[in-house]
């Protein structure tokens, strides 16, 4: 689950990445209804992301998005939106796919010192084989990709002025996973997690505010695993950080703290371990963005050990060469301990694309995508290169 605070950031963040069409909504009454279209077509030498049986496909996907937005503020909007992603994989048509996800976002605002946000979301999904829960045997264990499905729910009271000294905030998240097929293998990864966070912003000068904040994570499995132990845990994590906007400079976050991982197996050993969550955006020019993020944190794990210790290193270097073109360089280069075992992973993505605005509602697309893994569990180990064209649609 991601952390309510690591979805601000990764708000700020992609806020800087230039859009690649500009739609005509149609309007609705006061609202607006706002559909588009991304076909891309691309080539993988090794879907199920395996060290022993690499197969390659060519994959078409279609990708529809269509959102409903009445918005009077930025502070007083409501979003319904669908977004689908529809898969044909043309040498390996059992590993095909259609996702679906349904979101509500409402913002409220009844004076300058109190916000409301409220989302739901209701996901139909999948892992691709060799991913997720069937990673390293993904073509032994299973004749088609992991589905589940995935209910978020969340709430953000934020109170104080934007421009004020002081502020607090509130939020309270939950996340149910469900898988629904494979479930000999995927029923050990079914659970619910609910997250409440506190956090207390004091204004430093112009637009950067320091904070201080505490985080509860409650963790339940729908079963044992196959060993007959639970993987049910309580997280709590106590951070201190900083965000700042400063025009025409940097935007970004910093985000440090110790979380404890208290497992409800007796005899279980507690976990204590850094985390931190960072995001800084800066430019060269104001068509010219790097980004550069940095995280360390808790995951739960796909069947080896009793969690993940997860960090991740990327820069991204997004380039306007003109009011048409642009182009995106990214590195990331992160490691995933697993406790009570010895399996250690090195991961590397690389990749380069480049778009071109032909007109106002079509945009086309070309990138290039290297993924590696190296494990000292060899079963875990593998390379991945994928090329791909994208066409975006718009009215």
């Amino acid at each position: 689950m991601r952390r309510f605070s690591s979805v601000v950031l990764g708000f700020m963040v992609s806020g800087t990445v230039l859009a690649a069409t500009d739609p005509q909504p149609i309007p609705i009454g006061g609202a607006e209804l706002i559909p588009t279209l991304q076909i891309k077509h691309s080539h993988d030498d090794n879907i199920f992301s395996s060290n022993f049986d690499e197969k390659s496909s060519s994959i078409t996907n279609l990708t529809p998005s269509l959102q409903y937005l009445a918005e009077r503020d930025e502070d007083n909007s409501l979003s319904v939106s669908y977004d689908g992603d529809w898969a044909r994989y043309w040498q390996s048509q059992d590993d095909d796919y259609i996702d679906h996800n349904l979101a509500v976002v409402g913002k409220y605002s009844g004076s300058d010192g109190l916000r409301f946000t409220v989302d739901a979301a209701k996901g139909w999904l999948h892992d691709n084989r060799g991913e997720g829960a069937s990673e390293g045997v993904g073509s032994i264990t299973r004749t088609e990709p992991d589905e589940y499905e995935q209910d978020t729910v969340g709430l953000l009271i934020d109170m104080g002025k934007a421009d004020g000294r002081l502020g607090a905030s509130f939020s309270a998240r939950t996340l149910d996973v469900e898988y629904t097929n494979n479930e000999i293998f995927t029923q050990f990864r079914d659970r619910d997690e609910r997250e409440a966070e506190a956090r207390l912003f004091y204004r430093v000068s112009g637009k950067t505010r320091a904070f201080a904040g505490y985080r509860n994570t409650d963790i339940e499995y729908a079963l044992l695993t196959i060993s007959g132990t639970t993987l049910d845990s309580d997280e709590t994590t106590a951070f201190i950080g900083a965000e700042w906007d400063i025009t025409g400079a940097t935007t970004g976050s910093i985000e440090v703290g110790r979380l404890e991982k208290d497992f409800d197996q007796t005899g279980a050993d507690e976990e204590d371990l850094t985390v931190w969550n960072v995001g800084v955006s800066w430019g060269l020019r104001e068509y010219s963005i790097f980004t550069l993020s940095t995280s360390r944190d808790a995951a739960e794990t796909n069947g080896i050990g009793a969690f993940i210790e997860q960090t991740n290193h990327s820069l991204t270097w997004n380039h306007e060469w003109s009011d048409r073109f642009r182009m995106t360089v990214s590195a990331l280069i992160g490691d995933d301990e697993y406790p009570g075992t010895t399996r250690e992973d090195d991961r590397e993505d690389y990749t380069i694309s480049a778009d071109y605005d032909v007109q106002r509602w079509l945009n086309l697309g070309f990138g290039l995508n290297f993924t590696e893994r190296d494990s000292n569990f060899n079963l875990f180990d593998y390379d991945r290169r994928k090329v791909y064209i994208t066409m975006d649609l718009s009215l």
